[in-house]
């Protein structure tokens, strides 16, 4: 164990073996274990200063006016200014941007950890991300690991979905207060450079059953709540179009002798989209798409297609270490039953499964966030986790996550592959 530290650290195993030879024949083997114990320390504290500073994340301040605190989220508080500074990245920094801030979320704002949505005054592009007037910071405050969300990024980023949400982890302080690690990102906006649709024309949409949209519907044979979230052009008439297009597209996909869809859904139900959309919520057994909840989907009038994405919202995903099982949520009961969406799906996850590394992305997050979650837990202490199962801390937390997301790779690779 020593020599692999002299090894891969400060002094080579030659000069260790030399100096250990030399100790031995003239010091008494207690203090020969203190002085190598010594030596070690010694030649270990650069190292690892470099390393903290390395992994050293960039902290977001937020003030806001007379450092009121931020207790609603509908409401928003002007006057804020925030900065970011960075130990590591002096390109990153920015400073006294003047905003506006919110709460946000909706079980999530109610839990001790606050998240919150940003509205800056003009244009900036955060952390080297495209240019916009929108942000989130994330609390993640269900997510013992910190990294379900980014890990349900990373698979879109894969497989290429249109669009995934960016963003990266910061150290946040609110008027001078730590308030631990967060997730600083994108809001999902039409946007040339994150939905990239029409904004008067084309539809951005939420399934999602809390409903609390000012324009929505429910669809008729599946009653999803359809939700339109860029809803400033929107009008009775353009509602009524889009209910429409999705009661033909219902009954195309559920014929009423309950066989297989008609095929011609697919003249709406854009095919690539749907199923990569799947993927990702499978292989992360994000099963709040069965509800559904925060399922985003987009419809252009321009070639009428319906498409599933961006993916978010994974507080909930990996819990267990289960097998593929939503097969039979949103539409892909009746996709499932379909010739071209099973054989597009096989030609889909041979194209890119060879591109998905679970165990590297997943190391790579638990070195990166080692410091950040070690201080966020002297603020927050051990976080309320969905399953009801408490570990040990961040390592194990990961290591579950790994062992699950690895299995279900595994299930989902032997299910495709098994599929007629």
């Amino acid at each position: 164990m020593i020599k692999n530290y002299y090894r891969e650290e400060c002094l080579s195993l030659s000069s260790y073996e030399r100096i250990l030879a030399m100790l031995k024949d003239i010091l008494h083997p207690s203090v020969l274990f203190l002085t190598v114990t010594g030596l070690l320390c010694m030649t270990s504290c650069e190292p690892e200063q470099e390393e903290t500073e390395k992994n050293a994340l960039p902290v977001l301040s937020i003030t806001t006016p007379d450092n009121e605190a931020v207790t609603s989220k509908e409401d928003w508080m002007k006057g804020a200014s925030i900065s970011l500074s960075s130990q590591s990245d002096k390109t990153i920094e920015f400073n006294a941007l003047s905003a506006s801030i919110r709460g946000r979320g909706n079980s999530t704002w109610t839990l001790p950890k606050k998240p919150y949505a940003l509205k800056l005054d003009k244009k900036y592009g955060i952390l080297g991300m495209p240019e916009h007037k929108r942000w989130l910071l994330i609390a993640n405050y269900l997510d013992n690991s910190f990294i379900r969300n980014s890990m349900a990024f990373y698979l879109s980023e894969q497989l290429e979905m249109d669009y995934t949400v960016r963003g990266d982890f910061v150290m946040l302080k609110m008027n001078g207060t730590s308030q631990g690690l967060y997730w600083l990102g994108e809001a999902i906006k039409v946007d040339k450079n994150r939905v990239d649709i029409d904004e008067d024309n084309d539809y951005l949409i939420e399934l999602d059953e809390y409903y609390d949209e000012v324009w929505k519907f429910r669809s008729i044979k599946k009653e999803f709540p359809y939700m339109i979230k860029n809803d400033d052009a929107m009008t009775d008439e353009r509602l009524s179009f889009l209910r429409n297009k999705i009661a033909d597209l219902e009954t195309r996909l559920y014929p009423e002798d309950g066989n297989a869809p008609d095929e011609t859904y697919r003249e709406t139900l854009d095919l690539d989209s749907w199923i990569k959309f799947y993927l990702v919520n499978e292989l992360m057994g994000n099963g709040e798409i069965a509800w559904p909840k925060s399922s985003y989907l987009t419809y252009r009038v321009s070639d009428g297609k319906l498409k599933a994405g961006p993916v978010w919202d994974f507080d909930w995903a990996a819990l267990s270490k289960t097998e593929c099982s939503l097969m039979n949520t949103l539409y892909y009961d009746a996709l499932f039953k379909s010739p071209a969406f099973r054989n597009r799906l096989k030609e889909i996850w041979n194209e890119y499964k060879g591109r998905i590394d679970m165990e590297a992305q997943i190391e790579h997050f638990r070195k990166v966030l080692y410091k950040g979650q070690q201080e966020d837990a002297k603020i927050w202490g051990a976080h309320l986790d969905p399953s009801g199962i408490s570990r040990a801390g961040f390592d194990a937390y990961v290591d579950f996550l790994k062992e699950a997301l690895l299995q279900r790779f595994a299930s989902v690779d032997a299910m495709i592959e098994e599929l007629p």
